[in-house]
């Protein structure tokens, strides 16, 4: 039977993320772990390593306001770091310049039949 081999992956420093957040949004783990109807402690006791739950992460992200999961997406290999709603939005931006594009060739049509009939105009005259 064939060992399974997992890749040696670095974690982000979740807990040290979550401090900078907490002093830039000038408040501490103490008051996060309050306003989330938890213990003192519970930030404290539940960061400890860098693997944190991700139920714990989206508590965490909404309080602070940051997607804490945006530091982990970033480690997933590049054509599977856009989610898919990224990936909807990309086509929507496609669409658009697409249709922007048509536009302003149709524009340029009309204008050019514009400028025929003035120059037609101002030739009879």
């Amino acid at each position: 039977m064939k060992k399974t081999i997992k890749p040696k992956i670095k974690l982000p420093r979740l807990a040290a993320i979550v401090r900078s957040w907490a002093k830039y949004k000038r408040t501490s783990l103490r008051k996060l772990s309050l306003r989330m109807g938890k213990s003192e402690n519970y930030l404290y006791e539940n960061m400890q390593g860098d693997d944190i739950r991700p139920s714990l992460l989206l508590i965490l992200s909404e309080v602070l306001g940051a997607n804490l999961f945006e530091h982990y997406t970033q480690l997933l290999p590049e054509p599977l770091q856009t989610t898919e709603r990224e990936k909807k939005l990309q086509q929507e931006i496609e669409n658009l310049k697409t249709e922007n594009a048509n536009l302003k060739q149709e524009l340029r049509k009309t204008e050019a039949e514009r400028d025929k009939y003035w120059d037609a105009l101002a030739g009879n005259r």
